[in-house]
């Protein structure tokens, strides 16, 4: 089982990587084209990436599966530190499986507006902005469970702890950090807008942040003694 687990906490990182690939390279979406583009400007975006764009929303669908199967060892610590914690192990679960349901159909949406680069503009457009919109705002689904593992964190009473106390003021940070996402219908510009600071670098760049602190701290905890029986 530990071996499962370690495996799965691997899959991370792969997710990242295949997630990076996929808007940088790829689709050349970093940072993201500006709210604010005209249709004609947007649907020139498209028509000239429109096989690096299907390409990299392929690869970002298959990073969003691997970060799926990285929630099972966080629900599984979460379980350990003390199985009265079962709801927190559940909502991190189904909060970080509703996470991958902004990638998916984010990227999918932008796979769209690139599958028939030479339809009218404004259903290009449509289509890009529903795009971003999944990827930006619902990013709000997994504050769930920054919460469920900073609580989890802050009640570990094991010695030594699973999960350290820092984590839990980590994860609170983060929850907070992603809040000013769900303005970016709003906005056009600024800070706000879903190429903006607020919306875009911040929730993104704590998001890698977030993986790498969660990968040392997993594999650390999956090396408790209250693993030690299904070693």
């Amino acid at each position: 089982m530990i071996k499962d687990l370690r495996f799965m906490v691997w899959l991370g990182p792969v997710g990242i990587v295949l997630m990076t690939v996929g808007m940088m390279p790829l689709m050349g979406f970093v940072p993201p084209p500006s709210p604010a583009l005209a249709p004609e400007a947007v649907k020139a975006l498209y028509l000239d990436h429109s096989i690096g764009i299907r390409l990299g929303a392929m690869s970002m669908m298959f990073g969003a599966m691997c970060f799926l199967v990285f929630l099972v060892p966080i629900s599984a610590v979460i379980y350990k530190i003390n199985r009265s914690l079962w709801p927190l192990a559940i909502v991190q679960l189904l909060s970080g499986a509703f996470g991958t349901f902004p990638f998916i159909t984010g990227a999918a949406s932008l796979q769209v507006a690139a599958f028939r680069p030479d339809r009218d503009a404004y259903a290009i457009q449509a289509f890009s902005d529903m795009g971003w919109f999944y990827l930006i705002m619902t990013a709000m689904t997994i504050v769930p469970q920054f919460i469920a593992m900073a609580v989890a964190a802050l009640r570990d009473k094991s010695s030594p702890p699973l999960f350290p106390r820092w984590l839990g003021y980590f994860n609170l940070w983060l929850a907070l950090l992603f809040q000013p996402a769900v303005l970016a219908p709003l906005f056009q510009t600024g800070p706000f807008a879903w190429n903006g600071l607020l919306s875009f670098w911040i929730p993104f760049g704590i998001f890698f942040i977030w993986y790498l602190v969660m990968v040392p701290t997993l594999l650390r905890a999956l090396k408790h003694p209250a693993f030690a029986e299904e070693a």
